[in-house]
């Protein structure tokens, strides 16, 4: 392995993906919130950890149009 600087990925490391949830920053007055893109759920920051390992569904939407 050759190790050249802290910040530079070693070289013959093995580099695994991490899936998981996204999630958007709500900004408040009083906390800061995350909402889940996949349910849409909004949680705080303790709420929004433990929900990454939780398995949710897309949120259902009732407001359908019709032609």
């Amino acid at each position: 392995m050759i190790k050249d600087r802290k910040d530079i990925r070693i070289a013959g490391s093995v580099q695994r993906d991490k899936i998981g949830k996204i999630f958007l920053v709500i900004s408040t007055q009083v906390v800061p919130l995350r909402q889940c893109l996949i349910c849409e759920g909004v949680f705080t920051r303790e709420e929004a950890r433990e929900h990454f390992t939780v398995r949710c569904e897309p949120s259902q939407q009732t407001d359908h149009q019709t032609l």
